[in-house]
């Protein structure tokens, strides 16, 4: 049997060529369909538009039955179905891991010390105002630094946002701090020389957490770090000029505190 197609423009005599191709796109594709070698050579396109066609490609071949009525055995798979996969999550990296533990238990051994020094407040009051420092002042800053570790350990080991800020604000204000007492010692080592140690001892120490801590900071900064924490596509020179400015805003507020109480 000879395969042919219905003439749609037989639908409207009175209506035009352009009513007729109104009609014959409503009409649903299966109505062309009459038989397998039909439906495998009929090819009508609307505009240069294909509007029936053999397969349908998204991406993939499909495989399809000669029965045109029949559902194909498997179906096209969408180019972005990867997406709607489940992502699995970053592994921590050990060193986040390492640094978590250690700033949550020195957080925790901090904060106990903070009762010591409560303790034997009368005795330091006055080596600490010889150095310009408020009793008060120390206790805030103590009890400040507790926290702060204790809370960017338990960021970290979690792997939150808020952990990855909270942990670069603690390695970049412990550069401001070491650096500060740094000044500090070169300006009174003459005041120190007569002391057990010198000041040699005390610059050393100070100069050595400030690379350390310097390189901690840096340590946050890499791929796999910044991708665990979910910043991948975080803005690095916005991100390091955020933390400076805040630990400027702190270590200049402290010291004003600090001129205020003195």
């Amino acid at each position: 049997m000879k395969c042919r197609t219905p003439d749609v423009t037989r639908l409207s005599r009175d209506g035009g060529r352009d009513v007729s191709r109104l009609v014959y796109f409503a009409l649903p594709p299966c109505s062309f369909a009459w038989s397998d070698r039909c439906g495998r050579q009929y090819r009508r396109s609307l505009f240069g538009i294909p509007i029936v066609s053999q397969h349908f490609h998204l991406g993939t071949e499909t495989s399809v039955t000669d029965n045109p009525y029949e559902a194909p055995s498997s179906f096209p798979s969408s180019p972005h179905s990867h997406l709607l996969e489940p992502q699995q999550p970053a592994e921590r990296p050990v060193g986040v891991t390492l640094l978590a533990a250690l700033n949550f238990i020195g957080g925790v051994l901090l904060f106990g010390v903070q009762f010591l020094l409560i303790a034997n407040l009368g005795a330091m009051e006055e080596s600490l105002r010889t150095v310009g420092i408020p009793p008060i002042l120390m206790i805030v800053g103590v009890m400040f630094l507790a926290l702060l570790a204790i809370a960017s350990g338990v960021g970290m080991w979690l792997g939150t946002k808020w952990g990855w800020w909270l942990a670069s604000f603690y390695y970049v204000y412990s550069v401001f701090r070491n650096g500060s007492a740094l000044l500090t010692v070169i300006s009174m080592a003459d005041q120190l020389e007569d002391t057990a140690r010198g000041p040699g001892y005390y610059i050393a120490k100070h100069s050595v957490r400030i690379v350390i801590h310097a390189l901690l900071f840096l340590y946050f900064f890499k791929g796999n770090v910044l991708a665990f924490f979910g910043l991948a596509n975080l803005n690095k020179g916005q991100a390091v000029g955020i933390l400076i400015g805040a630990c400027t805003a702190i270590s200049v507020a402290m010291t004003a505190v600090g001129l205020a109480l003195n």
